[in-house]
Order: C-alpha cells, then sequence, then structure tokens
C-alpha cells in the first residue's frame, strides 16, 4: 500500500521498505515495525502497525515516526539479521533487538505522524 508523505505532501510516494511482526503485548494482537521511505524526497521514518482484534470491536492503527537515522539503522539491521520477519514467534536477536527498539520510540520525544492510505 502507498501513502502520502508527511514531509513533501507528495501522496502514492511513501513506500514500506521492510517490515518485521513482534509477538502481540498486553495491547495489540498484531504490531509490526515498519520502515518507510518517499520515493519522491528520500524522506526515511519507521511506522508501527497495531490492530487489537480482542472484544467485538476491531481496532487498528498505522503510525509514523521521524526518527534519528541512527535509531532507524538499528532497526534496519535487526530486520536484515532475521531469518523470519514475519513470525512473531521468531526469537532470535533481531527480534529482540527491533522489540527494544519498538520501547524506545514510543518513550522517546518523536515527531509522530499519521500513516494515511491513499
Amino acid at each position: 500500500m502507498e501513502y502520502k508523505c508527511p514531509e513533501c505532501g507528495i501522496r502514492l510516494v511513501l513506500q514500506v521498505q521492510s517490515v518485521i511482526v513482534l509477538p502481540a503485548d498486553d495491547r495489540d494482537d498484531e504490531v509490526s515495525l515498519q520502515l518507510v521511505e518517499c520515493d519522491h524526497c528520500d524522506y526515511q521514518a519507521v511506522a508501527v502497525y497495531r490492530e487489537n482484534r480482542r472484544g467485538s470491536d476491531e481496532a487498528w492503527s498505522f503510525d509514523g515516526w521521524a526518527v534519528p537515522e541512527g535509531l532507524r539503522a538499528e532497526l534496519e539491521a535487526a530486520i536484515s539479521s532475521c531469518p523470519r520477519p514475519q513470525d512473531p514467534r521468531c526469537g532470535c536477536a533481531g527480534h529482540q533487538k527491533a522489540v527494544e527498539t519498538s520501547k524506545k520510540i514510543s518513550a522517546g520525544p518523536y515527531e509522530t505522524f499519521r500513516m494515511d492510505p491513499d
């Protein structure tokens, strides 16, 4: 799926480059960290897709964070090192690093934007 870039504002250019699916947590049934990049202006960010199927209502969110290049590079290395990035039960070091990075991003003072499909 393609999204509007928060930097240049052009639609259909923000592409998901890589994904790692994390274990469910106390809030969500599905969590994935994604590296996104704009095809037009080279803007890069980290996006988090969350889906909750508990109870009678399904809910989802897809938000992005403008994070420092070093933090994004950590996540890129974690995804690249994982033998099974789509398996939330994978216990490799890459998955463990992705979970740690996710917590840093959630707790950090980074600019957030909504990933809105076009």
